[in-house]
């Protein structure tokens, strides 16, 4: 149905921007000592979820394992995501509080891999806990299963949880209205929806702070958050479009090209990677020369940089509701993506940077 998401969107944003007059007088002051606390830690007034959190303003709904009620589930679920782009993981370049922080106070599965680096076949592994030997969705458009073979129905009919789903399927399949919530947004980095211009990971948060807003409080939520981003539009040779306010980040890095992106690397490898295999004709459009890299690279990391935003707007609105400390939150991606290495651009194939 028509809904004013700018209207939506620019309310929610408030807490993120300080113009927060919607926010109810003791929420203000919440949001007032979460500012004051990140200024005085040189934060700058980027207060993540967690120093929200650790002001204990606002009292949040314990989880009691001998009630009837489940936890809440949020999956924040990115798209072409590498292990390594988390300040977490080791990364001294790309900046992403929300989500470290998230690393830092909870579990980092450091070796997560997945066995075919392809987006529809991870996705559907993930709807349904099958491999791709047994789920046999070799093809975006092929899905064979039931939906209640899917943690979809599993979460909405036996465990009472009110289901969301927001933003990329990634498989064309016959039951995108059965979740109670449903928004696909899959494909574009910039597109209309309501009469707006919107970038596709302000409008999956927008969409997710929708969700959140509108649950009924009476039951336990599942919401996989399916983030497009980082994932490159296809066909598109500038292939990773940001949002404006990303666009001096990383301006005075120097992002560092893999020793292995060379000639000779991508020669040693089997001969059916042929000078038309589509991992080299993105290495081309993305990483064939030094200035290539740079601005590619910087514009893969102000993407994930705008995920992170995201999640942390997501994980502010959690704890406003006061439902963070009954909330199983989980972060994770589809597959890898090599980033030059042996010559070659995106996935598909069994190295660490693809599948891990």
């Amino acid at each position: 149905r028509p809904y004013d998401f700018a209207a939506h969107y620019q309310g929610r944003r408030d807490i993120q921007d300080q113009s927060h007059s919607h926010l109810s007088p003791q929420h203000q002051n919440h949001y007032n000592r979460t500012m004051r606390h990140g200024e005085e830690h040189g934060q700058h007034g980027t207060a993540t979820w967690l120093d929200l959190y650790q002001t204990g303003s606002v009292p949040q709904h314990p989880y009691d394992p001998k009630s009837n009620r489940s936890m809440n589930i949020l999956l924040l679920y990115a798209d072409d995501w590498r292990y390594d782009t988390l300040g977490s993981a080791g990364n001294t370049i790309v900046s992403t509080p929300a989500l470290d922080d998230l690393s830092t106070h909870g579990i980092r599965f450091t070796h997560n891999c997945v066995t075919t680096s392809v987006c529809w076949v991870s996705r559907v592994s993930m709807f349904a806990s099958l491999y791709l030997s047994r789920h046999n969705t070799t093809k975006p458009r092929e899905f064979y299963l039931n939906w209640n073979q899917t943690v979809y129905d599993l979460m909405q009919k036996e465990g009472g949880y009110h289901v969301g789903h927001i933003g990329k399927w990634g498989v064309n399949h016959p039951y995108k209205q059965r979740p109670d919530f449903e928004v696909e947004e899959d494909g574009w980095h910039y597109d209309t929806r309501g009469g707006r211009l919107w970038h596709v990971t302000e409008k999956n948060e927008a969409d997710a702070l929708r969700f959140l807003e509108s649950r009924p409080r009476d039951k336990p939520f599942f919401a996989n958050v399916a983030f497009f981003a980082t994932h490159a539009v296809d066909g598109d040779k500038r292939q990773y479009l940001v949002q404006n306010k990303s666009r001096d980040m990383y301006e005075d890095d120097v992002i560092p090209d893999p020793p292995n992106n060379d000639l000779r690397s991508y020669n040693a490898l089997p001969e059916f990677f042929e000078a038309t295999n589509e991992g080299r004709t993105r290495w081309r459009w993305r990483y064939e020369t030094p200035d290539k890299q740079q601005h590619m690279m910087k514009n893969y990391y102000r993407m994930a940089s705008e995920v992170d935003s995201a999640c942390d707007l997501i994980l502010k609105e959690l704890y406003l509701q006061g439902e963070l400390d009954r909330t199983l939150i989980i972060f994770t991606t589809d597959n890898g993506n090599y980033h030059a290495e042996h010559g070659l651009a995106d996935k598909w194939y069994p190295h660490q940077e693809s599948i891990r």
